[in-house]
């Protein structure tokens, strides 16, 4: 069985997560009674961020091994993931009680109170696990995850400048390209030139023995200097960005087809319920949402409804999309009842991190697919739709370092695809009238250039009564690809963007051919895309 299970971590190495799966799988089917192996499988679970398989792979065996620290500790983990506070919070404690020199229950709780803007205590439960594993470990490589979580709770704190000199105290002990990018990230004028030299020779002289290994290692070097050169250098930058993207593209397995074909399904799946009345009309009426693509502003816009004292930043919140997608998974009827059923468990799950507030925003992007049933689950809803110059976007997502959560960022193909298909989702509620009505445009370019004016029409849609705060909205924190962006201000340099010009071509040629596709489906598209010319 040591083989195999060799084998099965060679995979998980190799990104191979179905083949894991599998394997994993089959082993169980010989050896019911393994608990590693159930674990493990839980595991590969997580890894696909699938949280909610997970779950029921350990509760099944949390029955059996009611006091087995794995089994609680990691279903504190992932009722995290899942965005199940109430639970999350319970199995960590239970962890905590069975294994108190463990560090991992409370780097779980800095995470779950970092989530919850509970940035004190998320302080104390990330130090007490530092305290642990510098104890426990000499080689500060075996818990970077923890001081990743220390680095982003000092910036939720507005310690920048603290966050440096932690990163500068590790880097002084042994280099690590993780480490290094973060640094970058906060404060490129923080970076001594030998780090910059030092980051050079380990891409050319360091080998890698998995796919895995390059995107944890190589991936980050790629990234740092990119970010380091890319107003000294722009082209050099540009280099850069394009052999991080071409490393990341490597390792996946993205199927663009099977994200058409899902647009398409939730398209004609919301064309069966439409005529579905609503069995209650006020609910959902504390809930906002802020869609749009990755990198269009969402989080900027996040920031301004969320500064004042009457909306609670719940970020980009998993809740509906799994309630949904579980729910048709299963293949049950979306009902009346069913709708409202799922509306009921959303405002359940947001009520948990809402407290005191009385509404809550929910910025997860990929929410515009799901926007007609949001208005059927939650008909009092507010949705905010955030666009913006789609080629703005197209950069923007390539100079970031996405994998799973977008998967198709590394491709300006891709990226040109997965925009006609945004506009197609986006076009196709705009169709009818009912969902039209209840959602609010807001165009990135208006907001930088004209943000008095655009945040007192958007404050007036979503209800908001709180005044305005700007120093609330400049502290504000949020653990996303523009966490450290979100804080320096609002600012127009990043209108009109000049960079990768080689790659626009293939970005038009995938848009253009993905929206015939569409055309090919009855929906009509316009010549331009929301206003913005494309040539």
């Amino acid at each position: 069985m040591n083989t195999i299970i060799n084998q099965i971590q060679q995979y998980i190495a190799n990104n191979q997560l179905q083949k894991a799966q599998q394997v994993t799988v089959q082993l169980i089917e010989k050896t019911p009674e393994n608990l590693y192996l159930h674990k493990l499988l839980a595991h590969i679970h997580g890894l696909k961020e699938e949280s909610l398989k997970a779950i029921q792979i350990l509760e099944k065996q949390l029955i059996k091994f009611p006091d087995d620290f794995d089994l609680n500790n990691n279903l504190g983990h992932y009722y995290f993931k899942a965005e199940d506070i109430e639970k999350s919070d319970f199995f960590i404690q239970k962890a905590k009680k069975i294994n108190p020199d463990s560090p991992s229950p409370s780097q779980n709780a800095a995470e779950l109170y970092l989530f919850m803007r509970k940035f004190d205590l998320a302080q104390q439960e990330i130090d007490h696990c530092l305290e642990i594993n510098e104890a426990k470990f000499q080689d500060y490589l075996f818990y970077i995850p923890a001081l990743l979580v220390k680095i982003f709770i000092l910036i939720a704190q507005k310690k920048q400048m603290e966050a440096v000199e932690f990163i500068k105290k590790y880097l002084k002990i042994n280099f690590n390209a993780e480490l290094f990018l973060q640094l970058i990230q906060i404060d490129k004028k923080a970076v001594d030139p030998d780090l910059i030299n030092h980051c050079k020779q380990q891409i050319e002289k360091k080998s890698y023995n998995s796919k895995m290994e390059i995107f944890q290692h190589l991936v980050p070097l790629y990234f740092s200097l990119a970010l380091y050169y890319e107003k000294e250098d722009s082209n050099l930058s540009d280099e850069f960005y394009v052999k991080a993207n071409k490393e990341i593209f490597s390792i996946q397995r993205l199927n663009m087809v099977q994200l058409q074909k899902q647009e398409l399904q939730y398209m004609n799946t919301y064309k069966e319920i439409h005529q579905i009345k609503n069995l209650n009309s006020q609910q959902g009426e504390d809930n906002i949402f802020i869609v749009g693509l990755p990198r269009s502003g969402t989080t900027l816009l996040e920031s301004v409804v969320t500064a004042n004292k009457e909306v609670f930043a719940g970020g980009e919140l998993n809740i509906f999309k799994n309630l949904l997608l579980n729910h048709l998974t299963d293949e049950k009827e979306l009902t009346a009842e069913n709708l409202l059923m799922i509306g009921e468990k959303y405002i359940s799950a947001t009520n948990q991190l809402k407290k005191e507030f009385t509404q809550i925003v929910d910025k997860l992007p990929m929410n515009s697919s799901y926007i007609g049933f949001i208005l059927k689950s939650l008909p009092a809803s507010k949705i905010l739709l955030i666009l913006r110059n789609p080629w703005d976007v197209a950069i923007s997502l390539f100079k970031q370092r996405y994998v799973r959560h977008v998967p198709y960022s590394s491709s300006f193909f891709n990226i040109g695809v997965q925009v006609a298909n945004f506009e197609a989702s986006i076009l196709s509620w705009l169709q009818y009238e009912d969902i039209k009505e209840k959602i609010f445009i807001v165009k990135y370019e208006e907001l930088v250039s004209d943000m008095s004016n655009q945040r007192e029409k958007i404050y007036q849609f979503c209800k908001i009564h709180e005044e305005y705060n700007a120093s609330i909205r400049e502290g504000f924190f949020a653990q996303t690809a523009s966490m450290n962006q979100v804080q320096k201000g609002i600012h127009q340099s990043s209108i009109k963007k000049d960079n990768f010009s080689l790659f626009y071509a293939e970005f038009y040629d995938a848009f253009n051919s993905q929206r015939d596709y569409w055309k090919k489906q009855g929906l009509a598209i316009p010549s331009d895309y929301f206003g913005y010319i494309l040539k």
